[in-house]
């Protein structure tokens, strides 16, 4: 396994453990407890506008939730299987709403959650496949690369 596939894990499954943690979190008081924490430090040390209310920043990081994840598919998987990594990402939205509906959790389950999950999912893979094809240019560019000009 390669040093950037290492690295990519390292920080892909830590990620991902606490993606699904928050997800399928029992208690969606103290969710939305943390994102207004979270919404108040933005507004008051990071400028976030009085025009972005708690409700506009959590379907905010609805959408951005997913996005990492799809970024580093992309990046383990190459940009040739966009469609897989676009698959599970948006597969993990679906999945985390059905289970806040079915496992008798207080939590609501919405569908514009799940697709604010595959918006993000999108994110990640569009930036993922740009950074991906750069990376790969920038290889093949390098000196003693097998593509180089002699």
């Amino acid at each position: 396994m390669s040093r950037r596939t290492l690295l990519l894990l390292a920080v892909a499954v830590p990620y991902a453990v606490g993606v699904a943690l928050l997800l399928v979190w029992p208690h969606g008081d103290q969710v939305r407890e943390v994102q207004l924490a979270i919404w108040n430090f933005g507004k008051q040390h990071l400028g976030v506008p009085l025009s972005v209310g708690p409700d506009e920043y959590a379907n905010l990081a609805n959408a951005l939730l997913v996005a990492p994840l799809t970024f580093v598919g992309v990046l383990l998987l190459t940009a040739r299987r966009w469609w897989l990594v676009l698959l599970i990402g948006c597969a993990v939205g679906v999945l985390a709403e059905f289970l806040q509906a079915e496992l008798g959790l207080s939590r609501v389950a919405q569908v514009s959650d799940a697709l604010l999950n595959a918006a993000g999912a999108v994110i990640g893979l569009l930036v993922g496949v740009v950074v991906d094809r750069r990376v790969a240019r920038a290889g093949d560019a390098a000196p003693g690369s097998p593509t180089e000009a002699p």
